[in-house]
């Protein structure tokens, strides 16, 4: 009888053990997701992969983020509310430690693909032109993980950016530089077209800009330090060109129809392919408004336009929005240019239409219409 008691009482006890290590796993998953909600709500922009381990009485934190606020915060909150004091900390601040000399990084060729992990075959998630500063966060194999200036995150491979140091990178900010306006150009050794080709460069590339002029060839120097020589009709003066764009309705049509037949590109912003969004945001940029990465983010922006019967209320130049074929999550953009015409990246930059009697009539997108928004 009393070995019947002593096993129930055992039993008991360690079900109380095991309910309360549930319950306190619990309430530290519940505190780590909160933090990851207020600090990176959005893992494309933010970084924010902790977890942790229980060894006997201690708690271990381990992962990354690039915000010491939020770890400060979630290493509190996990004080207060389980009433810890022995935790290990072991969560890693980035920019890593072993870049502390070398914070940023420079586009080297026209296009830079940046992926969603440290390899080639990982997803194309966006991609950087020529002359692009990102944000060096850490180093795996042959490939930094990088934020752009729109803060989208990804993985670069080594070989297609300078790594720089403060003094390099002074030197590209404090050098003149010039932007290339024609869709496509060739860098050449000499100044003529007949000389051999030191690499290509497309429309919104940066290069550094030299005070040779040779007839109508200006001598230009590409971020790592390759000279060469480009027609003075396929560039102009960067701060010049900031200042000259115009975000108007027509400004938008004009620069959309520049990329009439561009192919899809999953991830793609340039016009060696593009994603729906891809092409929105270029689109913009190249009128002087920097705009997120995706199709949802861009969906956050600007004012909602009640479209009225027949899109009577919408203008040229408004985000068109569309779910996807299998939910109600946004899925594509496009830009409206009047008339219930739009144009689009999908399978290629075409026109599409909301008319049933038109040639660009676009059944499918137009089930999937959600709304419009209104940017300028």
């Amino acid at each position: 009888m009393k070995s019947s008691i002593f096993k129930i009482i055992l039993i008991i006890f360690i079900f109380s053990l095991e309910l309360g290590s549930f319950r306190q796993e619990n309430e530290l998953n519940q505190i780590i997701k909160r933090i990851k909600e207020k600090y990176a709500p959005d893992t494309r922009i933010a970084v924010f992969n902790i977890s942790y381990k229980i060894t006997g009485n201690k708690l271990i934190l381990i992962g990354e983020t690039d915000n010491l606020k939020a770890k400060q915060e979630l290493i509190s909150q996990i004080k207060l509310k389980t009433k810890r004091e022995s935790i290990i900390d072991s969560i890693s601040i980035l920019p890593d430690s072993s870049l502390i000399n070398y914070s940023s990084g420079i586009a080297i060729h026209d296009v830079n693909n940046l992926h969603s992990g440290p390899s080639e075959k990982a997803e194309l998630v966006t991609q950087a032109l020529m002359g692009t500063v990102v944000r060096l966060l850490k180093k795996k194999l042959n490939y930094y993980y990088v934020q752009m200036p729109d803060g989208y995150l990804g993985w670069i491979n080594s070989n297609n950016i300078l790594i720089c140091d403060k003094y390099k990178f002074s030197k590209w900010n404090t050098t003149p530089k010039l932007i290339i306006t024609s869709l496509n150009s060739v860098i050449r050794t000499k100044p003529s077209e007949h000389s051999d080709s030191v690499c290509t460069a497309i429309m919104g590339c940066i290069l550094q800009k030299s005070d040779s002029i040779y007839n109508d060839w200006i001598k230009v120097e590409l971020p790592d330090g390759r000279i060469g020589f480009l027609h003075d009709s396929t560039v102009m003066n960067l701060n010049e060109w900031k200042t000259s764009r115009m975000l108007t309705a027509n400004n938008i049509e004009k620069t959309a129809k520049l990329f009439l037949g561009v192919p899809y590109l999953w991830g793609g912003t340039s016009i060696k392919g593009f994603d729906c969004s891809g092409f929105v945001k270029t689109v913009y940029f190249l009128n002087g408004k920097d705009i997120p990465r995706d199709s949802d983010q861009q969906a956050r922006l600007g004012k909602k336009i009640k479209c009225g019967k027949n899109f009577k209320n919408l203008k040229k130049g408004d985000l068109l929005f569309f779910k996807k074929n299998n939910g109600e999550k946004i899925g594509h953009v496009a830009i409206y240019i009047g008339n219930w015409i739009f144009i689009h990246c999908d399978k290629y930059v075409r026109f599409g239409s909301f008319d049933p009697k038109s040639e660009y009539f676009d059944k499918n997108l137009a089930k999937r219409f959600l709304f419009a928004k209104r940017l300028f």
